[in-house]
């Protein structure tokens, strides 16, 4: 075993130095710097030791050259130039597949129609990584991602399961609330709508809230008739 190898240079393969400065050149030039919150991770760091998929970093590489990655941050060596974890990781299919769920896996883990699912993303109200896989584009839905949905939304259909009714009978008991999500179907039928449970807990809260202020209005006009007159 060498334990030099760090040191020679061929031992990583040929590289020309031309090829380093038109890389470094084409990545200065979609420099985007800016303040966020979210995690980055340098040019140094792209390591086949720490993240074991040369392919994967190649595709990132490619992607910084060709200004599809801009750095966040960057210093005077272009091995400090930062970009965020969340950009980069679309190239790691693998690994963040392996973290999170594609969306048959989480139509099968859930019971949803995987139509459904890849419109709630679609329209915004699911969120997702995309990241390519074996040259694909594929929507992963990390663990977070699925507990902020299931805290704001619940399928219609699910709804309709849990109080042993149809979703068509569900509709027309839910009166003026709103649904969302929907995916219009060619013979008119809707598949895969939303409720918001902010809607549901509203509706639900609303009988008691104007009995509460009726008992106010009764025990109001009770008082003012029992005043003496002035």
């Amino acid at each position: 075993m060498d334990a030099k190898w760090r040191q020679d240079l061929v031992k990583g393969g040929a590289v020309l130095l031309e090829s380093l400065d038109a890389f470094e050149s084409q990545a200065r030039k979609h420099i985007k710097k800016m303040k966020t919150s979210e995690s980055t991770i340098a040019i140094k760091e792209l390591t086949s030791r720490r993240i074991g998929d040369k392919k994967a970093i190649d595709s990132v590489l490619r992607a910084i050259f060709n200004g599809e990655l801009c750095a966040v941050a960057a210093g005077e060596k272009l091995g400090s130039f930062r970009y965020k974890v969340s950009e980069v990781k679309r190239y790691f299919g693998r690994p963040v597949l392996d973290a999170g769920l594609s969306v048959n896996q989480l139509a099968k883990l859930t019971g949803w129609k995987w139509e459904s699912v890849r419109n709630w993303i679609d329209e915004g109200l699911l969120e997702s990584h995309e990241i390519v896989l074996r040259g694909q584009p594929c929507r992963v839905v990390m663990p977070e991602q699925l507990l902020v949905f299931t805290q704001a939304y619940v399928p219609l259909a699910s709804l309709a399961h849990a109080v042993d009714s149809k979703s068509s009978a569900l509709l027309e008991r839910l009166g003026n609330i709103p649904l969302l999500g929907g995916k219009q179907l060619p013979n008119g039928a809707v598949r895969g709508a939303l409720v918001r449970l902010s809607d549901l807990a509203h509706a639900a809260l609303l009988p008691a809230l104007r009995r509460d202020s009726n008992a106010a209005f009764v025990l109001g006009s009770q008082a003012s008739s029992t005043e003496a007159p002035a």
